[in-house]
């Protein structure tokens, strides 16, 4: 299973970072048994009309990213009791409460009025080859971005149980 369990707000003023942050859960069956700590996630705007924005596209007149911050990082375990790790141990599901690992994504920001999505690429170094291989993707919902200041947008209930988990998880 992938997800996104917490979206990023579904209205953005150009150049803000997005609140909340994007998170996606994805099952760690995904891993085949591999560590955490050999997969990595990888943040990519997609346009209105479905297209990959070339990150190395920049917004004209700014010279800055169409999409800009940190797109990319290292996933962590958080089980259902709210528990948490960071790498090492076995993804298998047998007995294992480490069923799921997530990827966050905060301090992104989109540079250029439009529609917009985000999805999140897991990839993890193939035991066979030693190469980069992908594992999985989720798609956020669309995001407007507006030239003009929009209404900040709160995380619903669960996306801010799940954000306090995560925070609780790297102190």
């Amino acid at each position: 299973m992938s997800s996104i369990c917490v979206q990023p707000p579904s209205q953005a003023t150009v150049g803000t970072i997005l609140y909340p942050p994007i998170v996606g859960k994805f099952d760690s069956a995904f891993l085949e048994g591999q560590e955490i700590t050999t997969a990595w996630g990888i943040l990519t705007l997609i346009d209105g009309s479905g297209q990959v924005v070339d990150s190395e596209s920049t917004v004209a007149g700014r010279n800055r990213p169409t999409l800009d911050g940190t797109p990319s990082g290292m996933g962590m375990y958080l089980s259902d009791t709210g528990g948490s790790r960071r790498g090492g141990g076995s993804s298998s599901r047998s007995g294992n409460p480490y069923s799921h690992f997530y990827f966050k994504f905060d301090r992104i920001q989109i540079n250029a009025p439009g529609t917009y999505s985000l999805m999140i690429g897991v990839y993890r170094m193939s035991n066979i080859t030693g190469l980069p291989e992908p594992v999985t993707t989720a798609e956020t919902d669309r995001v407007t971005v507006h030239n003009e200041q929009v209404p900040a947008e709160r995380p619903s209930a669960n996306e801010q149980q799940i954000l306090s988990d995560l925070r609780k998880s790297f102190r």
